[in-house]
């Protein structure tokens, strides 16, 4: 009779470990997060990490707000620099002293655009935003391997030649075959 028991019970503290891991998972994926405010509804999308360096990090989110008695949503885009705190038993991270250094409404007014940026500067530091540490660190290594294929990219400006004189486009039927011109070091020209 106590196995029996002890089973029941074990598959209860299971059954509630996987209820309660499921509801943390909930809390801290979802995106996009929608919060009210005196101003209208603000809906936040999953931040774009930018730069980690120990606790500060660096990020923009996609954002949207619909005003208040208004039915269609400005979309935007914000820019966050904050502090976090990794707590690695729980898997989170969470977003604390948010600054909110620069807001862009393409399709709002410049008072819409102002009055949004003021009221996600007001805002965004109160709110409790929490992130998934695994959803963090993969984050990272898209910024990290972005940084990698950014350092080997030259974006010299191309040298921009003018002449006034007529240009001619000659077709050439085959690989062309190309010789150094003479006094020339980078020169070449096509034979045919």
């Amino acid at each position: 009779m106590s196995k029996v028991v002890t089973v029941m019970v074990s598959a209860v503290v299971v059954q509630l470990f996987a209820c309660a891991v499921s509801a943390q998972d909930a809390v801290v994926e979802g995106w996009p997060r929608e919060i009210d405010t005196a101003r209208g509804l603000v809906v936040l999308y999953q931040p774009q990490l930018d730069e980690l360096e120990g606790p500060k990090m660096t990020a923009r989110m996609a954002v949207s707000i619909t005003p208040s008695g208004q039915s269609s949503p400005v979309f935007g885009a914000v820019w966050l620099d904050a502090r976090i705190e990794t707590d690695v038993d729980a898997r989170t991270v969470e977003i604390l002293e948010v600054e909110v250094p620069r807001a862009r409404f393409p399709d709002a007014t410049d008072e819409q655009q102002e009055e949004f940026a003021a009221l996600l500067a007001r805002e965004i530091p109160s709110w409790n935003m929490t992130l998934s540490l695994d959803r963090l660190s993969a984050m990272l290594e898209i910024v990290e391997s972005r940084r990698m294929i950014a350092e080997g990219l030259d974006d010299t400006a191309p040298t921009i030649r003018f002449v006034n004189y007529a240009a001619i486009l000659v077709s050439i039927d085959g690989d062309p075959q190309l010789r150094e011109v003479e006094g020339s070091t980078t020169l070449k020209r096509s034979v045919w």
